[in-house]
């Protein structure tokens, strides 16, 4: 799992996280907010912010305030 988050992209990085905490929680509606993405991620806010928008622009997910729908 180390491998996994310390060498992909960015993008990859997040997918990732947002994917396990789906499993995690049972639920593709996720209340979380891009500070503690970022935080968990190691990278800065404007970062997650900027990669969150190109995934939903490509529609893998939906963003709302506070709240991430993975489609």
């Amino acid at each position: 799992m180390v491998n996994a988050v310390a060498f992909q992209k960015v993008d990859a990085r997040i997918l990732y996280l947002l994917h396990q905490k789906s499993q995690l929680y049972k639920s593709k509606e996720l209340s979380v907010t891009h500070q503690k993405l970022a935080d968990e991620l190691g990278i800065t806010r404007e970062a997650v912010s900027r990669v969150l928008k190109q995934i939903e622009t490509e529609g893998k997910i939906k963003l709302s305030r506070n709240k991430i729908t993975l489609l």
